[in-house]
């Protein structure tokens, strides 16, 4: 009775992996299902059956295993074929009520959203680095690896790759959310990627810019941008 009870856990994990790993472990599953508890030899190959199935189709080695081994590598397995199913994971989307994200928890930390903002918006986004003094400190710090430290090194950087355009009323950064904590402020924004797979179509991932505000001005900032991938950041 234990070697069933056993055989019938694992087999809830392996049916849930199975069915994100091929038609051959469903089919192996369901043989197992109708079979486990009909005699006290078959639970314990019914249970390997369907979990060597699945192991094979996710390109896994197969291999005899005791009963008392066939549960952890019932979850092991789910485990390993849980990213399979990653790539149909819920799309990242933008928030486009921009004044309820604008709204902290209290004024100082409105007042530092609405810095950030207007910084984006007016200096990052349109190019008009003259008013780059009215938002950043002198002495600004970067930790983005393709950007010197100082308000004139980010100056100069942004007037290379950022023509002056119009102000708009609205950031046009696809922002999910801005986020302030104390001195901290975050865009959290949607990142758009070529597809590694199908270089046709496109999928999206998470963005963010971190800044630190001292006394009213953008003193630092953090964003994941790495050297490689300069071509593709998402923020600075």
């Amino acid at each position: 009775m234990a070697d069933q009870r056993e055989a019938k856990s694992a087999l809830v994990h392996v049916k849930a992996s199975s069915g994100r790993a091929s038609t051959a472990g469903r089919v192996a599953v369901t043989r197992a299902e109708r079979n486990v508890g009909k005699d006290a030899s078959f639970p314990q190959s019914s249970a390997l059956t369907a979990l060597m199935a699945c192991e094979r189709q996710a390109g896994l080695p197969t291999q005899e295993y005791p009963m008392k081994q066939l549960f952890s590598r019932a979850l092991l397995l789910v485990m390993l074929l849980a990213p399979m199913a990653a790539f149909a994971q819920t799309a990242v989307t933008a928030n486009p009520n921009h004044q309820k994200l604008l709204i902290g928890s209290n004024w100082s930390e409105t007042a530092n959203k609405r810095l950030v903002y207007d910084f984006w918006r007016i200096v990052f986004e349109a190019g008009q680095v003259q008013y780059a003094p009215m938002y950043m400190d002198k002495n600004y710090i970067q930790h983005n690896p393709n950007v010197a430290n100082g308000r004139d090194a980010f100056i100069a950087f942004l007037t290379a790759f950022v023509p002056p355009t119009p102000v708009q009323p609205r950031v046009q950064l696809p922002l999910v959310a801005i986020t302030a904590d104390g001195d901290l402020v975050t865009l959290v924004s949607v990142r758009t990627l070529p597809d590694p797979r199908d270089p046709s179509k496109t999928y999206t991932t998470t963005w963010f810019d971190m800044f630190r505000i001292e006394k009213g001005l953008i003193k630092e900032h953090w964003d994941p941008d790495t050297i490689a991938g300069r071509a593709n950041t998402g923020g600075q």
